[in-house]
């Protein structure tokens, strides 16, 4: 029955967000990395065991993060799928993106789609941090004078988890699959998502993500 909700619309729009994936204590930013993998897959020609796959899609011409195919609904109709992606880190050095302006807009301009798609899109993936319940997390890590992130601030003030509790709650939400691909999701959010919207299916993690494990 989810099945047939998701692909009720002859359009069904599907997104895929791309936290601030740093690697704290190293400056290393590696969501860019994943997102290339993952149009490297989009792209490709789908395999002839795998005709329906994440695979086969055509980049928009107007939007280089929009891809298109045509899928076979559950009911046997062709549907018109629209899958967005959404990255949000300017560069692969997280001082250089702290110093730089553009890393600002670009973390607010992804949390607002982030939350956008919430709204419109019927499956979302977050690929980032949890920031132990602070998360899901578009920006550069909050850190002290040393270059230690703020684990504690993250925990107590959950900043980005009530702004997106607050928008699964409101009226209209279409999503119907959220997941969170990030450390200790199972336990840090399930339940108050599902609580916040109800009958929401969500997609979580009981164990820590490495970036092997997202590459992958």
């Amino acid at each position: 029955s989810r099945y047939e909700r998701i692909f009720a619309f002859e359009d069904p729009h599907f997104t895929v967000a791309f936290g601030y994936k740093d690697a704290r204590p190293a400056r290393f930013v590696g969501a860019r990395y994943e997102h290339a993998l993952l149009v490297e897959r989009l792209v490709a020609p789908c395999p002839k065991q795998e005709p329906e796959g994440a695979c086969g899609f055509r980049r928009s011409p107007s939007d280089a993060d929009l891809f298109l195919r045509e899928l076979i609904g559950p009911d046997g109709k062709t549907r018109k799928l629209n899958l967005q992606l959404i990255h949000s880190s300017a560069g692969p050095d997280d001082q250089e993106n702290r110093d730089n302006p553009y890393q600002a807009w670009l973390s607010e301009n992804s949390r607002e789609r982030f939350l956008n798609a919430i709204r419109k899109s019927t499956i979302v993936l977050y690929n980032g941090h949890s920031r132990v319940g602070g998360g899901p997390d578009f920006s550069p890590p909050i850190i002290n004078s040393a270059g230690g992130i703020l684990y504690d601030q993250y925990k107590l003030e959950e900043t980005n988890l009530k702004v997106l509790l607050g928008t699964l709650a409101e009226p209209g939400t279409e999503v119907e699959l959220l997941g969170l691909l990030s450390c200790a999701s199972s336990q840090l959010f399930e339940q108050r998502l599902q609580k916040a919207k109800r009958g929401l299916a969500v997609w979580s993690s009981h164990e820590l993500l490495y970036f092997a494990d997202a590459l992958d």
